[in-house]
């Protein structure tokens, strides 16, 4: 809706409805910036133990999990809580990979 329809829907309606719109609006937005991404950008000196986690976590095939590894950055997690991405995030960096957290 744009803001002329908005406008017009808010005076025939009354306040109450503009609040409301606008809890909505801001509540969406809330929900869109909390979810992140885990970005694999160097999978240090540990390959074998990076494929074997990546795999764990992903699903991957040995493959699929040796060309993320081999090509980066690839995302090894996303859509992902605040806390999920900070412990897969931290799991990868136990074994040496460097990783970044992006907010979807």
């Amino acid at each position: 809706m744009n803001g002329f329809a908005r406008l017009v829907v808010c005076a025939a309606l009354g306040l109450t409805a503009c609040e409301v719109e606008v809890a909505t609006s801001d509540s969406t937005v809330q929900t869109k910036s909390t979810t992140q991404a885990v970005v694999l950008t160097q999978p240090g000196r540990r390959l074998l133990e990076v494929i074997k986690l990546l795999r764990e976590v992903t699903g991957k095939g040995l493959k699929d999990a040796k060309d993320a590894v081999d090509s980066p950055p690839s995302v090894v997690g996303e859509g992902l809580t605040p806390a999920e991405a900070k412990a897969l995030a931290q799991r990868f960096t136990d074994i040496g990979a460097k990783v970044e957290l992006r907010t979807e």
